[in-house]
């Protein structure tokens, strides 16, 4: 089913983009909070510091500055809605600890479900528009 008129490819690019930006910039507050102020465990220390680096990676993917060759090479699975749906599960996963981390965790695996369902509701042509789009920066 192609996206509705009112709601073309970049509209959704444009939307999914800002609450990936959300979502990266709350978690790597938090994750950096945590870091700081909260050192308990040494293994939730080591997943918050992977965590800082996952959430520049994000932030870094959806403003298109993975201008690094070592990021074009293994960072390509960012230019795409699937891509960074699985992505954003996966740090969302991470996130679950605290009540804060719970919130932002679910918003994350949230977002990255409401990518799949963005990529599957591109017709094969909008979503290759959309993914030349995101990747022209790259």
């Amino acid at each position: 089913m192609p996206l509705p008129l009112c709601f073309g490819p970049k509209t959704y690019q444009y939307v999914l983009k800002a609450a990936g930006l959300l979502g990266a910039t709350a978690s790597g507050f938090y994750t950096t909070y945590k870091i700081m102020w909260n050192f308990d465990d040494l293994r939730w220390a080591i997943v918050f510091c992977y965590l800082v680096f996952f959430n520049v990676m994000m932030i870094s993917a959806e403003l298109n500055l993975l201008a690094h060759r070592h990021f074009r090479r293994f960072g390509r699975f960012l230019t795409t809605f699937v891509g960074r749906a699985f992505f954003y599960i996966f740090i969302g996963g991470l996130m679950l600890d605290g009540t804060a981390g719970w919130v932002i965790g679910i918003y994350l695996m949230t977002l990255g479900f409401v990518n799949i369902v963005a990529q599957c509701m591109c017709s094969g042509e909008e979503a290759s528009k959309v993914d030349a789009v995101q990747s022209t920066a790259i």
